[in-house]
């Protein structure tokens, strides 16, 4: 667990923390948004929106 952190904060060091709360907060409205309206709505691009799915700090719903 330790080393999943360390990977964890050292992602974050090397992004930008404002691009990561502007994601989070538009998620937090929008639940359902794909990575493609995240992307145009925040404009934070999608590569970076898909780091953080990959590393874990995001994660997707499953739409019904």
């Amino acid at each position: 667990m330790t080393q999943d952190r360390d990977a964890t904060r050292y992602f974050l060091d090397k992004t930008n923390i404002e691009d990561l709360k502007k994601v989070k907060d538009y998620l937090n409205k929008n639940p359902m948004a794909s990575v493609m309206e995240v992307m145009q709505k925040t404009g934070v691009s999608s590569v970076q929106i898909k780091h953080y799915i990959d590393s874990g700090i995001l994660k997707l719903k499953n739409k019904k």
